[in-house]
C-alpha cells in the first residue's frame, strides 16, 4: 500500500517537471516572436506542486506516526519493527521528493523569467 502511494506521487511529480521543462526550454515559438502565456502557465504548474507538496508533507506526517506508533507497539515483534522502519523510510523520501520538488519549479521559474525578461 505504502508503495503504490509513494510510486502514485512520484509518478504525479516527474509528469509534473516534465511538462515544466518543456515549458522552460521553449523559448521562442516559430514565428520569432516571444511566448507571453509562459509566466502563467509556470506559475499555474508552481500551484499545482504546491498544492502537492502540502498534500504529501500532510500524508508524510500521517506516515511518520503510523511508524512511530509500530515502532512503539512491536513489543520486539520483528516484522513490526522491520514494518515500522520501512514506513519512515518511505515517509522521508515522500519528503525528500517534495522539497526537491519546490526547488526545480523554482529553478524552472527563475530560468523562464530571466529568459523572457531579457
Amino acid at each position: 500500500m505504502i508503495k503504490k502511494i509513494s510510486l502514485g506521487l512520484a509518478t504525479a511529480f516527474v509528469v509534473i517537471f516534465s511538462v515544466a521543462l518543456v515549458v522552460s526550454a521553449v523559448e521562442i515559438v516559430p514565428g520569432g516572436s516571444r511566448i507571453s502565456d509562459t509566466d502563467s502557465l509556470v506559475g499555474t504548474i508552481s500551484s499545482i506542486v504546491n498544492i502537492f507538496f502540502t498534500i504529501l508533507l500532510a500524508i508524510a506526517t500521517v506516515m511518520i506516526l503510523w511508524a512511530a506508533y509500530n515502532y512503539v507497539t512491536a513489543a520486539g515483534d520483528e516484522n513490526k519493527i522491520k514494518t515500522a522502519k520501512t514506513t519512515l523510510l518511505y515517509a522521508l523520501l515522500g519528503i525528500a521528493i517534495a522539497v526537491i520538488s519546490r526547488g526545480v519549479v523554482t529553478l524552472i521559474k527563475s530560468t523562464v523569467s530571466s529568459q523572457i525578461g531579457g
